[in-house]
């Protein structure tokens, strides 16, 4: 058969040494287990049944033997290990829980049940925070509209410990020592 091309090899082929495809724009070194592609990025085999991708010289993604991918990671202990800052535009869906920090100590979301656990692995309510607690702006409880105040409560409280009030506002409503187990200390007392 004519050869098709100045090099046209049918069958097997071995080159010891370095093969360059074109001015350098591909390398296929055999005996370090890389392709380079033009300057600076490659694809190495570190050891058997791993793969790493590089550019600018350095690894960037690594596969390891038990296929889990790591970006920045030469030793990747999940099925994706990152290394470094994330964003993530767009929507990202998780079939099974989510751990923020390390072990749920930050942030933990059960998906099968909807919870939410801050510093804490086994959240028993829809959101439950295991430490102190700063919230800066209002809260309402029962309602969506705090109408201003700090804390808003739509509904009935129970308190078990001491309730300090600087001011303490009533409605239409008899304050009995029913509603506090304990103590209630008021500075003013205004009943509307």
């Amino acid at each position: 058969n004519a050869p098709s091309a100045e090099l046209d090899v049918v069958g097997d082929a071995r080159i010891s040494g370095i093969l360059t495809v074109g001015s350098a724009s591909v390398v296929i070194d055999g005996d370090n287990n890389s392709i380079t592609v033009g300057t600076g990025a490659s694809i190495y085999t570190p050891s058997n049944n791993e793969l790493t991708f590089g550019t600018n010289n350095q690894e960037r993604v690594r596969i390891d033997s038990n296929g889990n991918v790591g970006i920045n990671a030469v030793s990747p202990t999940a099925t994706l290990y990152v290394a470094g800052t994330t964003n993530v535009t767009g929507v990202s869906t998780f079939q099974d829980n989510v751990n923020i920090g390390t072990g749920g100590t930050t942030a933990f979301f059960d998906v099968s049940s909807g919870r939410v656990g801050i510093n804490t692995v086994t959240p028993s309510a829809t959101f439950e925070v295991n430490g102190d607690t700063n919230i800066s702006g209002t809260v309402g409880i029962g309602t969506s509209n705090s109408e201003g105040y700090e804390l808003y409560v739509n509904g009935d409280g129970y308190f078990t410990g001491v309730v300090t009030a600087t001011t303490f506002y009533a409605g239409p409503t008899e304050i009995t020592g029913g509603a506090f187990a304990d103590d209630l200390t008021v500075t003013t007392l205004k009943v509307n």
